[in-house]
């Protein structure tokens, strides 16, 4: 027959804990409840590694919150200490984009494996089925609340990177983003159209030049009539250099201001009215 400090041994191993009271490093929680379990799934949902610190996890819950400590840390530096200029490069940047992205869906996955096992390891062995429904539906809850924004910071990135590939391309007359980066400033034309299945044909009703400078970033918008379809432009950029064009407009043009000079005070005088005849001969 086994004595009492036996038998109490190994009813505390059976419950997961040590001689101490606390739980065994391979073992569970000391208080095995549901919301004991979802409480402790909650804190490693806050901050990944906190969960299986709780749970006496020290080696494992170390290293998950180092790293993450690790990471936010290095962007905190990298927002705070990087020029204007490396994070507009950065953030037009193909190959950052796709790396953020990668880098997205992979801290995703890893922190919704840590909630999922942090679940695991502090949920009650035996529970009814009403419990695990409920249990597994709020872990899955946390683990959503982690992957959303994830996603979608990863799909923001990919569309960002895919909007660069399209626009500056270099296929058909475009210009590629290094290129377009190293110039002290961009001109991108903006056109949108009214298109749509209800109308045939596109017509252009908005049109916009966006000038960008590529060090500060500031861009300034330029909006262009959409009716200047029969606009008549000189032949030439510059007035009078080597073309007729440019001649005429010039004679045209100091013609007007002559006119316009001598003729507009004739024109405000007030002439009075005449009855009509004859008119007197000069003695």
């Amino acid at each position: 027959m086994l004595s009492a400090k036996a038998r109490a041994a190994s009813a505390r191993a059976r419950s997961g804990e040590s001689a101490d009271g606390a739980p065994a490093e391979d073992g569970g929680p000391a208080r095995r409840t549901l919301r004991a379990a979802l409480g402790v799934t909650a804190a490693s949902t806050v901050v990944p590694g906190s969960g299986h610190l709780i749970l006496r996890r020290r080696r494992t819950g170390g290293l998950i919150l180092a790293v993450f400590l690790i990471g936010v840390a290095a962007l905190l530096l990298f927002g705070l200490t990087a020029r204007r200029t490396t994070l507009l490069e950065t953030a037009l940047s193909t190959t950052m984009l796709t790396a953020a992205a990668v880098v997205a869906l992979l801290a995703a996955l890893g922190w919704i494996a840590t909630i999922a096992r942090t679940y695991a390891l502090a949920r009650p062995r035996s529970m009814p089925t009403a419990q695990k429904v409920v249990g597994t539906f709020c872990a899955a809850l946390l683990c959503m609340a982690v992957a959303v924004p994830f996603g979608f910071a990863a799909d923001l990135a990919n569309s960002q990177r895919s909007l660069l590939n399209d626009v500056f391309g270099g296929n058909g007359g475009g210009t590629s983003v290094a290129e377009a980066i190293a110039k002290p400033r961009l001109n991108v034309l903006l056109l949108g159209s009214d298109a749509g299945p209800d109308r045939t044909g596109t017509r252009t009703d908005t049109m916009m030049v966006a000038s960008i400078d590529t060090r500060s970033g500031r861009t300034t918008l330029f909006g262009l009539p959409r009716n200047i379809q029969r606009a008549e432009f000189p032949r030439t950029p510059r007035w009078g250099r080597g073309s007729r064009t440019g001649s005429t407009t010039r004679r045209t043009r100091s013609r007007a201001t002559t006119c316009s000079t001598r003729c507009t005070p004739t024109r405000r005088r007030t002439r009075r009215w005449r009855r009509p005849g004859p008119r007197p001969r000069p003695g």
